[in-house]
């Protein structure tokens, strides 16, 4: 079993990195395909990572509409702070702007010691929340593969083996050009893709959920069992809901 899903995460990467040496081989079709609306809506769903399938999940399982917020913050900014946003945009693009750390140094001077303290906080703000995407893998490879007493591949393995894979193809795809101003067609489509698979196993996850719902019982009243209408106006709801709104623009 540990061999079956080692063969499948390859050949899910070898997709990806082909789909995106496919969108920046200057191709026509692969231009005009990674330009397509529905594309970059789907490369929103960078925002969601294996948290959301774990933690959101858990939280919701557990909490009820407390998961909420997180989300409600970066629809909210699209939708009221659309002009702000563009903004941003509008300036990072005259700028030749490819970092937060660039953006909030050029808004003070372009001094070098603001961006190297951007830098470094966000450095240590990421460094935990990797360590729990990994962690979700190294979960995610046990759970499907029953690899706890392999022998010959440990989950640890299989994190350091996805974790390498993941960085070339960051580097490859990603960080190679530093230009803004250019379009990174390979790279929208492989997140496209990704945000697919997300978005089925998310409604895998709602359809077993459901599955276990006693039928018979008023589903509102289920899904209220432990949060109440008020509990949408408090302090902790609102300030989760701003916090999101910031993630969003910072990832």
């Amino acid at each position: 079993m540990a061999l079956t899903t080692l063969i499948t995460a390859i050949l899910y990467f070898a997709g990806l990195f082909w789909l995106a040496r496919w969108g920046d081989s200057g191709s026509k079709t692969a231009q005009k395909f990674s330009r397509h609306p529905a594309i970059y809506s789907l490369t929103l769903a960078i925002y969601c990572t294996s948290w959301t399938y774990y933690g959101a999940v858990g939280n919701a399982a557990s909490g009820g509409w407390s998961y909420l917020p997180i989300y409600i913050g970066p629809v909210l900014l699209l939708i009221i702070g659309f002009p702000f946003l563009k903004k941003i945009l509008d300036i990072s693009k005259k700028q030749n702007l490819t970092s937060l750390a660039d953006f909030l140094s050029s808004r003070y001077g372009k001094r070098r010691n603001i961006s190297i303290l951007v830098t470094l906080i966000a450095l240590l703000a990421t460094i935990p929340y990797i360590a729990l995407q990994l962690k979700a893998l190294g979960m995610s490879f046990a759970i499907v593969a029953n690899s706890e007493g392999d022998s010959w591949l440990k989950n640890d393995d299989m994190v350091l083996v996805a974790t390498a894979l993941m960085s070339f193809f960051a580097i490859s795809f990603g960080t190679r050009k530093v230009d803004i101003t250019e379009y990174r067609g390979g790279l929208m489509l492989a997140i496209a893709l990704e945000s697919v698979v997300k978005l089925f196993a998310l409604i895998a996850v709602a359809v077993f959920s459901f599955s276990l719902t006693d039928i018979s019982a008023n589903i509102n009243t289920t899904a209220f069992a432990d949060w109440q209408m008020q509990d949408f106006y408090s302090m902790n709801f609102l300030t989760q809901t701003l916090m999101g709104a910031a993630a969003f623009i910072c990832l």
